[in-house]
């Protein structure tokens, strides 16, 4: 009998184990639920309305991804629903979240800050709203977004300036924060994101020069800044960008001679 007792201790613990875990997953998930009720009671979309209903698991409501045991959500996708009204802090509290699309809306508050307290998210699409308000002046730093590759914010209605600590966002392949009223100068700290492809601040109120660092983007394909109020010269290490395939400036004030591509 004593002989047993080991094994029965083991089987204890195991089974001890097991329901500790089922418990904090059971909460895990009615956590992202209680998120997203939270962002449902500050929208108005009759799809959503009628679809999100705790009597059905959150897995399966519409443009909910969860992942493969059902355990998190991992994607939010709303986008183009006609969706109308603000974006509710809890959203921040998926911190499973790698996708977050809620583009070619109606939404028309500032962005939750806590959005960018996501850990795991890899890409944030918020364009084509009517969104408000600044940028987080911290918005990389303590460790936040380290696997963001996509940030679009573009035709919204933004303003204050480019947040300078962007570049500790040192994952990013994509900036688009075109089509808004962002003010101030150009960062040079951006050039230090060197995996960054696409670079988009058309259409803003950005004044000052383009930055002289801005070579250091080897891996850029595509930059649009025109209509601004940009001014000074084309920095001269930009013909020797490799990966460079588009370049639109036109609408601003700079002067000086430049290659014929450049001003498309």
């Amino acid at each position: 009998m004593d002989s047993l007792s080991p094994l029965l201790l083991s089987s204890i613990i195991f089974f001890s184990c097991l329901t500790t875990s089922s418990i904090a997953t059971t909460l895990d998930i009615k956590r992202d639920e209680s998120s997203l009720l939270a962002f449902k009671a500050l929208i108005t979309s009759d799809t959503i309305k009628q679809n999100w209903s705790t009597q059905t698991s959150v897995c399966s409501w519409i443009g909910v991804t969860c992942d493969s045991h059902g355990t998190r959500v991992t994607q939010l996708n709303l986008s183009k629903m006609g969706v109308r009204g603000s974006i509710a802090p809890e959203i921040g509290n998926l911190d499973s979240l790698v996708s977050l699309d809620l583009s070619g809306n109606y939404l028309n508050s500032s962005i939750a800050p806590t959005i960018f307290n996501l850990t795991v998210v890899e890409s944030i699409h918020l364009y084509d709203n009517g969104l408000s308000g600044s940028l987080p002046r911290h918005i990389c730093r303590y460790n936040r977004l380290q696997r963001l590759k996509v940030l679009d914010l573009g035709s919204n209605e933004l303003e204050g300036d480019i947040p300078l600590s962007l570049d500790q966002c040192s994952q990013l392949e994509r900036i688009s924060f075109g089509f808004n009223k962002l003010s101030g100068n150009v960062p040079r700290e951006i050039a230090n994101i060197t995996k960054l492809k696409v670079l988009d601040l058309s259409f803003n109120n950005l004044r000052g020069v383009i930055p002289q660092q801005i070579h250091r983007l080897e891996n850029l394909q595509m930059l649009y800044m025109s209509s601004n109020e940009l001014s000074g010269s084309l920095p001269p290490g930009i013909g020797n960008m490799k990966a460079l395939q588009f370049f639109f400036l036109t609408g601003n004030a700079l002067t000086g001679k430049h290659p014929l591509w450049t001003l498309i």
